[in-house]
């Protein structure tokens, strides 16, 4: 009985997830395609991670974590000191 009532329960998830993850001994999760991306939805009660395109970079949002943003291609970017640190040349006196 408590098994085709998870099947009755699973039912209308499967039929809109692209995927799904098994792993032994966690609760399944299922990969649910959205317009800009993919969200992967814990049946354990964990939450959904959204995974999406926003302007050039993948955006990660999970419900136990920060956002985490994937700038593909920022290897040419040169970070530059804001404040100069004692003892670098940067065309400034140095006390």
């Amino acid at each position: 009985m408590k098994s085709i009532m998870f099947l009755m329960l699973l039912a209308p998830t499967v039929s809109i997830a692209a995927a799904l993850i098994l792993t032994p001994g966690q609760a399944m999760k299922a990969v649910i395609p959205t317009a800009n991306g993919y969200a992967i939805a814990d049946m354990g009660g964990e939450g959904v991670t959204q995974v999406m395109d926003v302007g050039g970079m993948t955006a990660i949002v999970g419900p136990n974590a920060p956002a985490t943003f994937i700038i593909p291609d920022a290897g040419s970017a040169t970070p530059e000191m804001l404040i100069p640190l004692p003892g670098t040349d940067i065309g400034l006196p140095v006390e």
